[in-house]
């Protein structure tokens, strides 16, 4: 069960061109994730699974909430031929969008590199060596669709004309949104770096 979610949310999700459909997908390799911790049957397993579900909750959430505001009330801003350019007329949105799919695709310095650490780590424990590889195999797949998205903002020009458009139509940014985006972020990074009070959490949680 855990491979076949892996696998098919990881390659869902790096087929897809639009950002929305990509976190959506990609939720589903999560999961795949979790499941890894739980088939580990172990208190690291169980530990990790804690953690796992806690990073993902925070970064899930100030992920939908950047395409929520880029969206509006329209599906069809959240394709990554629209998305280019974001990280010129929308820098602070792009680069909150950034740090929290680099945190989904377990990049070093964020929480969702402890996560994925942890929950690899409980299945080679647990001597699930098969189980470790596809989980490995399906982040590097799931990185690309991230990655996809954040070459959309960065590197791909949408025209003088075709940005002026974008910039005029795009929705703002209320408050709310703007501190959960920036919370999430914040969180995201603290407990890639200082990842020990999360830990404890968790294993609290865990009852170990």
């Amino acid at each position: 069960m855990a491979c076949a979610t892996l696998a098919v949310g990881s390659v869902l999700a790096a087929v897809q061109s639009d950002a929305k459909r990509i976190l959506a997908y990609s939720s589903i390799s999560h999961a795949g994730f979790i499941l890894v911790g739980v088939q580990a049957a172990s208190d690291s397993g169980v530990a990790s699974v804690m953690f796992y579900l806690a990073a993902y909750a925070v970064i899930a959430v100030g992920s939908f909430t950047v395409v929520a505001v880029l969206s509006g009330h329209r599906d069809d801003r959240t394709g990554l031929d629209t998305l280019a350019g974001l990280g010129t007329r929308r820098p602070a949105l792009a680069l909150g969008l950034t740090i929290l799919l680099l945190a989904q695709a377990g990049v070093p310095f964020t929480s969702g590199f402890v996560a994925k650490f942890s929950v690899i780590a409980a299945a080679v424990e647990a001597r699930s060596y098969w189980l470790a590889v596809v989980a490995m195999v399906s982040a590097v797949i799931a990185a690309f669709a991230y990655l996809r998205v954040v070459v959309a903002m960065y590197f791909r020009d949408s025209g003088d004309e075709a940005e002026t458009a974008a910039e005029a139509s795009e929705p703002g940014m209320g408050l709310g949104a703007g501190a959960v985006i920036v919370v999430a972020v914040l969180l995201t990074v603290a407990a890639g770096i200082v990842p020990g009070a999360l830990e404890s959490l968790s294993s609290t949680a865990a009852g170990l």
